[in-house]
């Protein structure tokens, strides 16, 4: 697959750096020629004026145009379909957070794909070849679907933050505690995968050790009274992956502390 023009952004130079001298314009093309494939990068509140933007172009024949949006489907490309573009969505499941690529493939990603047939399995394949693992989206499962990625993507640094701020108040220099925090968490999630989520998760909570929970609230409420909330929040989906131990006899304990120090 060749890149053949930008269009829009604010990112030319970068673009050309990644790709090559290739012709860039700040508004779509007149025209867009036989067998092309529009990829559509802008953000989701920006996607509807993008499609609006791209059905004023001619499409000859044979054009597809793609978006990279999690949570939206076919529908955000509806203006499009007076136009008898062949339309699809496209979204690998990882973190984007430089301009920079992360690689030159996926790397196993998931790649969420949503369109019609034949279309379908060329996206597929598509995926497959740039190192992806693709699978078939609803139109009716993309909130949910985005909600557990952004969960995971992002929720995971709110986490990230508050270990970092408990090991630096306890004089664990910045970098030392990225890096054991780093692998403490690669651990469990490797744990995750081979043994599956409740068999994996080690501590207190598992143990029903409300005393060592009550030890860390009152660390944190003297000096991270500001992460309270989200530890407590925490502990329960803890307490709550602790149900679906076939062996589990420690959540009811930490239920009912729960209750005590956050009625």
């Amino acid at each position: 697959m060749t890149v053949s023009g930008l269009s829009g952004g604010s990112n030319a130079d970068e673009a050309r750096a990644l790709l090559g001298d290739v012709p860039w314009t700040e508004a779509p093309p007149a025209v867009v020629s036989a067998h092309t494939l529009v990829l559509v990068g802008a953000p989701d509140d920006a996607l509807d004026a993008a499609a609006r933007d791209l059905a004023g172009c001619r499409f000859d024949e044979g054009c597809g145009v793609i978006h990279l949006s999690g949570v939206r489907g076919l529908e955000a490309l509806c203006p499009l379909e007076e136009a008898s573009v062949t339309v699809g969505a496209f979204h690998p499941l990882m973190s984007f957070p430089t301009h920079e690529p992360p690689g030159q493939d996926l790397g196993g990603a998931l790649v969420a794909i949503e369109a019609l047939a034949p279309f379908d399995a060329w996206l597929t394949e598509l995926a497959r070849k740039m190192g992806g693992s693709p699978f078939s989206l609803g139109a009716g499962s993309r909130a949910a679907y985005h909600l557990g990625a952004a969960a995971a993507g992002n929720g995971i640094l709110a986490v990230l933050e508050l270990s970092c701020a408990a090991l630096r108040s306890a004089g664990v220099p910045q970098d030392q505690a990225l890096r054991g925090l780093g692998l403490l968490m690669s651990g469990a999630l490797s744990n995750a995968s081979e043994k599956g989520i409740p068999e994996a998760l080690t501590g207190p909570v598992a143990r029903g050790d409300v005393q060592t929970l009550g030890r860390h609230l009152a660390a944190m409420e003297e000096s991270l009274p500001g992460h309270r909330e989200l530890y407590l929040a925490l502990v329960r989906g803890l307490a709550a992956v602790c149900e679906q131990r076939s062996d589990d006899r420690t959540s009811g304990a930490v239920q009912n502390w729960l209750g005590e120090v956050d009625p």
